[in-house]
């Protein structure tokens, strides 16, 4: 048996959030997909996944060096983060994010507001 590649997505479709992941399995010339579904709305789980996914960014990108016309330059990141406890429709999750992502500028950049 091979083991394959594991892929996960999010789906959310305005009232529940779906963790969706596949795997392949590979045996005797075959190829199986595993598939599960979980409805994850309620869980936290994606809260804490963002969280660790943002601050790994955040790291990453200020402590790279970037170059701009061949000329090493340091950036930094501010993130705003909102989760779906907090909202659900669309249009009010992108406005509490936008505050949140003008909050970490305000607070000195480099940072993420949850």
């Amino acid at each position: 048996m091979i083991r394959g590649k594991t892929m996960v997505k999010i789906e959310y479709n305005e009232e529940r959030i779906y963790w969706i992941m596949a795997h392949t399995i590979h045996e005797d010339g075959k190829t199986y997909v595993i598939e599960a579904l979980k409805d994850v709305t309620d869980t936290g789980i994606i809260s804490e996944t963002c969280c660790k996914m943002m601050e790994s960014m955040r790291e990453s990108i200020a402590t790279n060096t970037f170059y701009y016309n061949n000329r090493p330059i340091s950036l930094t990141v501010s993130m705003g983060m909102v989760s779906t406890q907090e909202a659900l429709d669309k249009d009010k999750l992108i406005d509490i994010a936008d505050r949140k992502l003008y909050q970490a500028k305000q607070s000195g950049c480099n940072q993420i507001v949850y």
